[in-house]
């Protein structure tokens, strides 16, 4: 496994994975993710408090859903993000989406990341009592790693249930399982309930240093079948 930094100095170094072989083969990560593509195209229901598509960010003013973004205010420099929704009608993808661009600066505290967090738009939860799973599309400026966080109404001290996902330059469709998320664990443990979903947040990896550009679309709660 090949890391970002030196982990006899900085046990962080550990979370920023680069590469990974197995067996002197070079794993790729992109096409492991794949197992989260859906299998059917994205179907928006009429409730969008409930399973269905709940953002595509299509909006002719180029306006954003609700939203938080971290960090609220920038350190420039040393802690730098944007938030935006782009149109882009190129051929790999016909629509808008939303933007998450920004800067993180070695040497900052481990918790220190850049996110965007979407909110319900009605109300202040998601329920997603009749999904199994949350469904998007991404893709990034460079190959790497991306958390996917789900936060709920017994989460109080951060430690939201997060998940990780490789990425690269292409558009992918993925589908993670609720089963999936976890905890990091310096918090209080809760048990996850789909019905009291608060926020959904697409952050950077603990640790992450260096530059991002990551593009996100068609945001859903997939239900079970």
């Amino acid at each position: 496994m090949l890391v970002a930094g030196d982990p006899s100095f900085d046990h962080i170094a550990l979370t920023r994975v680069q590469a990974v072989w197995r067996g002197g083969v070079l794993v790729d990560r992109a096409a492991i993710a794949a197992r989260f593509v859906p299998a059917s195209p994205l179907q928006p229901l009429a409730d969008p408090s409930g399973p269905g598509l709940l953002f595509d960010f299509e909006s002719e003013k180029g306006e954003l859903p609700r939203h938080q973004r971290f960090p609220e205010t920038d350190e420039p420099g040393r802690a730098e993000v944007t938030v935006a929704a782009v149109r882009d009608y190129g051929d790999d993808n016909p629509t808008s989406f939303l933007r998450l661009d920004g800067v993180l600066q070695r040497g900052l505290p481990h918790q220190r990341r850049l996110a965007v967090t979407l909110v319900p738009s009605r109300g202040d939860v998601f329920d997603a009592g009749n999904a199994d799973a949350l469904r998007f599309r991404m893709r990034a400026r460079t190959r790497g790693e991306f958390r996917v966080r789900l936060s709920t109404k017994d989460v109080v001290d951060g430690d939201a249930f997060a998940a990780t996902i490789a990425v690269d330059e292409r558009w992918r469709s993925y589908r993670v399982p609720f089963q999936a998320f976890a905890q990091v664990g310096f918090g209080r443990r809760v048990a996850f309930d789909p019905r009291t979903i608060t926020g959904i947040e697409f952050a950077t990896p603990i640790g992450a240093v260096g530059e991002f550009r990551v593009d996100v679309d068609d945001v859903e709660f997939a239900s079970r079948p």
